[in-house]
């Protein structure tokens, strides 16, 4: 059984060294919620989002 290769797109550089998005990403003990940092105003803040957990 042969792996069929998936076109991708080309990475540039500048993509590759750009700032994240979102960095240094934890969930918490109880896996209830996930902390990272991301920018707000051109400052990384800290920011905290409940995980869904559908059931």
């Amino acid at each position: 059984m042969s792996a069929i290769p998936h076109e991708m797109a080309d990475l540039t550089v500048e993509d590759f060294f750009c700032t994240p998005l979102r960095t240094r990403a934890s969930i918490s003990p109880d896996g209830t919620r996930i902390a990272y940092l991301a920018p707000w105003r051109e400052r990384l803040n800290v920011w905290v989002e409940s995980v869904y957990h559908a059931r």
